[in-house]
């Protein structure tokens, strides 16, 4: 785990936990930044300082950036979500920068949120390509819905794991707090919050929406009260995320 030194977008500090190794680098992180302040408008792309990683230089990698779009109930009551996300390239530049390119385009959804859950492979070493070994999984769900036709791959790492799953449409409209079990994935790969992309947006239909998610103790928890609005039979709920692996106590 390490701290930013600096950024160029007059964004804060930023806490990342890492898994860091000779040809690859696994970074977790999650940050916000103004799309009014005069230094991100000024930035060409995100610039964030930080101490030295395992490698000079990376292939890219996507990192998710989830505008917000609050628009007023015409009827009363809590405004209505419309957050849509945006995936972004990212790439280690040198030893001590990590550059993100910009979400062009979307300067009037601020505060934007930027989820680092990505891993960062080196470039030009020369040496064959190892295949990582799947972990199967076994899914179940509260409330209970059919995840038979859920299309789901693990891998684990030595300090890090990665995880995919594809969900049926059916996920947006469940109407309360929903758990779903993960059984064989490590409960020690944590996340305190990240986006599920792939929900129905009526607003933003080119991008689509988001369910904000938690993951811990193997088990992805998605508060209702959290989620967005809308719905439809043309959704591709999906989880795609590179997880460290919290250290033993």
């Amino acid at each position: 785990m390490f701290k930013s030194i600096s950024n160029n977008f007059g964004g804060p500090e930023i806490m990342f936990r890492a898994a860091q190794h000779d040809r690859y680098a696994v970074l977790n992180a999650h940050f916000t930044y103004d799309p009014a302040d005069t230094a991100y408008l000024a930035a060409n792309e995100l610039e964030i300082k930080v101490p030295d990683l395992s490698m000079d230089k990376s292939t890219e990698a996507g990192v998710i950036a989830v505008c917000r779009d609050n628009y007023e109930n015409p009827y009363g009551g809590e405004p209505i979500r419309y957050h849509f996300p945006v995936v972004l390239r990212s790439r280690i530049r040198d030893r001590n920068t990590l550059c993100i390119e910009k979400a062009a385009g979307f300067d009037g959804y601020g505060p934007v949120h930027v989820y680092i859950h990505a891993m960062y492979s080196s470039l030009n070493t020369g040496e064959l390509t190892g295949l990582s070994e799947g972990t199967p999984l076994a899914l179940s769900c509260t409330p209970e819905i059919s995840l038979s036709s859920v299309a789901h791959a693990c891998v684990i790492g030595p300090d890090w794991a990665w995880l995919y799953l594809g969900f049926p449409y059916t996920i947006g409209q469940v109407r309360e707090d929903m758990e779903i079990v993960l059984d064989g994935f490590p409960a020690d790969a944590a996340c305190e919050e990240f986006p599920i992309m792939g929900i129905d947006n009526q607003r933003h239909h080119d991008n689509g929406g988001i369910h904000y998610a938690s993951i811990r103790g193997g088990r992805i928890s998605v508060p209702y009260a959290t989620r967005n609005s809308g719905y439809s039979s043309a959704d591709n709920p999906f989880v795609y995320l590179f997880l460290v692996r919290e250290p033993a106590a």
